[in-house]
């Protein structure tokens, strides 16, 4: 083979390769922008669901699934609220959170990632218990009007109250409750929601 021929093939073989490498970033950038895509409505619907469920919870016993208190209360999805939502054995008792056992909440078991934790479900725990995770490994947030004057300071700054008594929201993709920017939250209008 000449030197000429061997430069060619050579040439060739780079610029193959760089088309190759560039092809093969490009379909990461879309897969995670369709991945971001196809989270996020799953958040919002969780959402949703969640702050339907304590609504249905607050019907069925006069009460939020939380003390009453003269300020209003966040939660967590961790096993507190969780337990109460998804009729958890203890819950059950006579003077228990749930006496009726009525589950209240349901979704699809959470996926265990790499790193220890779970997303996209409900880890479910022994005896009934369990915690609520969003698609990207974080609980969800959750306000309740526990002051009982049928409205909850904004979480996102947006508006200073809203006339809400249930509030359901995720860190969104970045994990991070304070940059709202990409948090999906329940009271979210259509017109705000950009997956």
């Amino acid at each position: 083979m000449t030197g000429e021929k061997e430069s060619q093939l050579k040439g060739g073989l780079l610029i193959w390769l760089a088309i190759v490498v560039s092809v093969s970033v490009a379909a990461a950038w879309l897969i995670s922008g369709l991945f971001r895509r196809t989270e996020t409505p799953i958040a919002l619907q969780t959402a949703i669901n969640l702050r339907n469920a304590i609504r249905a919870y607050e019907s069925e016993y006069s009460k939020l699934p939380s003390f009453d208190s003269q300020y209003d209360t966040d939660l967590t999805t961790e096993v507190l609220l969780m337990d109460i939502l998804l009729a958890a054995d203890h819950t059950r008792k006579k003077k228990g959170t749930n006496p009726r056992g009525i589950q209240f909440f349901y979704a699809q078991e959470a996926k265990r990632s790499d790193d220890g934790t779970y997303r996209k479900g409900i880890q479910g725990l022994s005896l009934g218990r369990g915690e609520l995770w969003d698609p990207w490994g974080n609980y969800y947030r959750v306000r309740l009007d526990t002051n009982h004057d049928e409205e909850v300071s904004d979480p996102s700054g947006r508006n200073e109250i809203l006339k809400e008594t249930i509030l359901a929201w995720s860190a969104g993709p970045d994990g991070d409750y304070a940059t709202w920017e990409d948090n999906v939250w329940s009271w979210q209008y259509p017109e705000e929601f950009e997956p």
